[in-house]
């Protein structure tokens, strides 16, 4: 469905008009205008879709067609963010965001291999003895 900001009406499709601007063979343009009023001023209506299972929805309001799809995807947004917290706490991504901070503050560039080498291992003697 399309939109006119002119005259306010809904429409399926626009008009073509083409234009010939005083020639008597192609190229012509061809405009699109309102059915209506002749305007160009319009927009196509955005569709919406259920934000689980993807079917075309008549409210505009509502995000999901039913409420066992605003129920799968609200579990599967749950677990999705269970796992990216997982990930988060995970001890590798700790070690790489070890490297990344020193890096960043030392001005280096080292890698995961390189910094657990040569800083890592300071930095555990130094907490064994402290």
């Amino acid at each position: 469905m399309y939109y006119c900001h002119d005259c306010k009406t809904k429409f399926s499709a626009p008009a073509k008009i083409i234009e010939k601007h005083g020639l008597t063979s192609p190229p012509f343009e061809t405009i699109c205008v309102c059915p209506n009023c002749k305007s160009q001023n319009y927009e196509k209506e955005p569709t919406h879709y259920c934000h689980c299972c993807g079917i075309k929805l008549s409210n505009t309001k509502n995000k999901y067609c039913s409420s066992d799809c605003k129920y799968k995807a609200t579990k599967l947004f749950r677990k999705e963010k269970d796992y990216k917290q997982q990930q988060l706490e995970s001890p590798v991504y700790t070690a790489v965001r070890a490297v990344d901070s020193y890096n960043r503050s030392h001005n280096s560039k080292f890698s995961y291999g390189q910094f657990f080498a040569t800083v890592g291992k300071k930095k555990k003697g130094a907490q064994k003895n402290g």
